[in-house]
């Protein structure tokens, strides 16, 4: 898991010109026959990015508020409406 996950983010910074610089990538691993736990799983990611947002205030190097970006891969493309909508439910910008 780790080398897909970082083997997708050094491609996407080699490629892509539009993802910004020093980008994170994430993974959620859901054993098999656990896959109907998916929601719950994105969702508990979701809370635990956004207690370390919330709580730590962090900003950018310009000293403006840090915005988080969830976008999809592959079969998430359905998942990223409940993280932003959760997000929003738990006050993150």
């Amino acid at each position: 898991m780790f080398q897909e996950n970082y083997n997708l983010a050094y491609t996407q910074k080699l490629k892509n010109k539009d993802i910004a610089e020093n980008g994170s990538k994430g993974v959620i691993n859901i054993y098999n026959g656990y896959d109907y736990l998916d929601k719950e799983a994105l969702m508990g990611y979701v809370d635990g990015i956004i207690d370390i947002m919330n709580k730590k205030n962090i900003k950018s190097k310009l000293q403006q508020d840090e915005i988080i970006f969830f976008g999809p891969d592959e079969n998430t493309a359905d998942k990223m409406d409940i993280a932003c909508n959760w997000a929003k439910h738990r006050g993150y910008k």
